[in-house]
């Protein structure tokens, strides 16, 4: 019976499987794959966030001048915002901050009658001296000073040959950048009434905003007001040489939303944003073949990308654009910022 049971029970076999593996060289390879595939995704993750850091600083200018523009509206008082330089390199803004009415200082005057195209000598007769206040830094240069200080009086400009001021004993000197309707040659001797408009200042309880990361505004390569640069190379435009900016880079609006002071003469003021590599290197708005050499080299070509911010006085509105131009037409960057051309995809 155990024979014929052990009979009965199917014999088993017992066998062993193989499981395919990969060679060294094979690992090798697809480590390789990876490590390619990995270097492409982290190269075009950078140039997209670099991009974005370009552009996202362009809008938060142009969302902080609007949002300036609302408070003015809503407080119906004139509202600013004030750039400012950067403490390492002066020739870039990396932070803005916003400004409220700017002070003002009284006393009277008398208007002295000059040649046509000199505008009008002022010339203070009491009041806070104006050479003090300029070199405290609170009078900029083309401040604006209304004349007489009445509800009929005209509001004038100072002219930029008007400063530094020197103390005079018989009263400091100032020019105006045109002239009186009323006392074109003169007010003859007598003291006239005059409000004088002196810098703003930060409004309380606001810290300035940083832009983002490596990112700053070129103001070399921007086209600014005026009386916003102090000093600069004779001929340059752009990129402007040896300039020297104010500290005082405002700009106002009025209660109608509208840029008011002298930023208002400008226009259109445009803020080229790119990254501190490239504006360290002074590369302009557009790559260039700066050594003439047929070709734009590595080291003639910008590490970022670039945005234009415009701001229109007239409207008190501002808009981002891309950089218009190349190599082969680098004199007109700001052109879809002037036409509203669209850029190509």
């Amino acid at each position: 019976m155990n024979r014929s049971m052990r009979q009965s029970i199917p014999t088993q076999t017992s066998t062993t499987s193989v499981c395919p593996g990969f060679t060294l060289v094979e690992l090798l390879v697809v480590l390789s794959i990876l490590l390619v595939l990995a270097g492409i995704t982290v190269t075009v993750v950078n140039v997209s966030l670099d991009s974005n850091r370009i552009s996202n600083s362009a809008r938060q200018v142009q969302s902080y001048l609007e949002g300036c523009r609302d408070r003015a509206i809503f407080a119906q008082e004139p509202r600013g915002v004030r750039f400012l330089l950067d403490e390492d390199d002066p020739t870039t803004v990396r932070s803005m901050v916003y400004i409220g009415e700017p002070h003002q200082s009284d006393g009277t005057l008398v208007i002295e009658g000059t040649g046509v195209n000199e505008g009008l000598m002022i010339r203070q007769r009491n009041g806070q001296d104006w050479s003090a206040l300029f070199d405290k830094g609170v009078l900029q240069r083309s401040a604006r000073i209304k004349i007489p200080d009445e509800p009929t009086g005209l509001w004038f400009n100072l002219q930029n040959t008007s400063f530094p001021i020197t103390a005079d004993p018989s009263g400091d000197v100032m020019k105006l950048i045109r002239q009186h309707p009323d006392y074109a040659t003169g007010s003859s001797g007598v003291a006239l009434t005059y409000r004088l408009e002196l810098v703003s200042t930060i409004l309380p309880e606001h810290e300035p905003v940083q832009l983002s990361r490596g990112i700053v505004i070129d103001l070399d390569n921007s086209l600014l007001p005026r009386h916003w640069i102090l000093a600069a190379d004779a001929g340059s435009q752009f990129p402007r040489t040896g300039a020297t900016y104010s500290p005082f880079m405002d700009v106002m609006y009025s209660p109608r939303g509208v840029v008011i002071g002298p930023a208002a003469r400008s226009g259109l003021v445009h803020f080229l944003l790119g990254d501190v590599e490239d504006v360290s290197r002074n590369l302009g708005p557009v790559d260039k073949d700066l050594d003439a050499s047929s070709a734009i080299e590595e080291n003639e070509a910008h590490v970022g990308d670039r945005r234009i911010t415009t701001l229109f006085t007239r409207s008190g509105h501002a808009s981002v654009h891309f950089v218009y131009g190349d190599e082969t037409d680098p004199d007109d960057p700001y052109r879809y910022a002037e036409t509203g051309e669209v850029a190509p995809e």
